[in-house]
């Protein structure tokens, strides 16, 4: 099942080139056995116990070789290109058969309008599966004039899965989470695809962080 896609706010553009790396690159770390930083398993419920889901949602720590982004703050990195977002809004919570942590970020000095969100969801009452998990890359391409809407070319990686599954993808691919979070802070690393009619959207690997405020 896909997710309907998320359409909103602000971003910039900064190239990578001259930009020293100190880690291994998101092409390395992929194909690297740390890819699977996944192979966590939540944790075993007696019958009738109270579930804390964030407690399962949340991961020892974050990617390695992924830059933690600063309080308030969001940035992707994806095939040659860097988004910073200066406005992050954050959904953590701890529901009766959920645990969520939701972002959606824009708001940059230059106004390209550019957005960016990730979410990451468990439990059994999320839809039709255990966990669900995206990173959206929405670039605008017709800023918003008189009655005609603005639009945006999306990239996506995206899956579901049940409990114990590997996960199915959608669009792109990545780790196992493919978001890590810890406390407010959460990093992400895969590949991106465009969504099916998107324009002209930007593919490839990617490394994500954001930090709530």
């Amino acid at each position: 099942m896909k997710l309907t896609i998320m359409t909103g706010a602000v971003a910039a553009v900064l190239p990578l080139s001259g930009c020293a790396s100190s880690g291994p690159s998101t092409s390395e770390l992929l194909e690297s056995g740390n890819t699977d930083q996944s192979a966590e398993t939540f944790q075993d419920r007696a019958p009738g116990a109270s579930t804390d889901y964030l407690d399962e949602l949340f991961s020892e720590s974050l990617h390695d070789g992924v830059a933690p982004a600063a309080p308030g703050t969001a940035y992707i990195e994806v095939a040659g290109e860097r988004f910073e977002f200066g406005s992050v809004q954050c959904d953590i919570s701890d529901q009766t058969s959920r645990g969520i942590f939701s972002l959606s970020a824009s708001d940059d000095a230059s106004g390209t309008g550019h957005q960016f969100y990730l979410s990451r969801e468990i439990g059994p009452d999320i839809g039709f599966n255990w966990e669900n998990e995206y990173i959206q890359l929405a670039l605008l391409t017709t800023p918003a004039r008189g009655d005609t809407p603005e639009r945006f070319s999306n990239s996506m990686a995206q899956h579901g899965r049940d409990e114990g599954d590997p996960p199915a993808w959608d669009w792109g691919n990545g780790t196992s989470p493919l978001v890590r979070v810890v406390g407010d802070e959460a990093t992400a690393m895969g590949t991106l695809e465009g969504i099916l009619l998107a324009p002209d959207p930007l593919e490839g690997d990617f490394v994500a962080a954001a930090t709530c405020p």
